[in-house]
């Protein structure tokens, strides 16, 4: 089934302020897509249960953009509540933390991606995801599709593709 994003945005935040350093709304967005890829090709299972879409920018999850889009290119300066996204301002925890209780084997790929990717710039993670042949790629450029949703499917044989690369070299 998969969290929210805004729940693992919030894990990349946490992630972030313990070694003293801050994201933008762009480099969340990217995190929690690359972490959703790994998921699907290590783990077999969606890390995220909102969709993502192929944007301007690269892939790109809606209620998480809604939620920080205030922030345009700073950096997030807090952890997103219930009632930055959806309607969640009308929901009786709307002053809470979007969290996630997530088991062992997806806080560490979590942490793990964050390791891999988080010294990125967003324009460098941006472009990691602009690359021919990539989900984004096939739906933004190949099918037209600008804002149309990227299947699991194509970001799980994508990130499997980026192992098989990766383990052959």
């Amino acid at each position: 089934m998969g969290f929210h994003s805004t729940s693992v945005a919030n894990r990349f935040l946490q992630l972030a302020s313990a070694k003293g350093q801050k994201l933008t709304q762009m480099q969340l967005q990217k995190l929690v897509y690359i972490a959703h890829g790994w998921s699907l090709a290590i783990l077999g299972r969606p890390l995220t249960s909102d969709s993502v879409c192929a944007w301007d920018y690269g892939p790109v999850y809606p209620e998480l953009w809604q939620s920080l889009k205030r922030y345009g290119r700073e950096p997030v300066l807090e952890q997103i509540k219930v009632r930055d996204f959806g309607l969640g301002a009308f929901s009786a925890n709307a002053d809470q933390v979007s969290s996630a209780n997530l088991d062992v084997d997806t806080d560490t790929l979590v942490s793990q991606v964050f390791e891999n990717y988080g010294q990125f710039h967003a324009f460098q993670l941006s472009a990691m995801t602009h690359e021919n042949g990539t989900p984004w790629h096939q739906v933004y450029v190949e099918d037209g599709a600008k804002k149309g949703k990227i299947s699991d499917e194509k970001i799980r044989e994508h990130f499997i593709d980026i192992a098989r690369k990766r383990s052959a070299a």
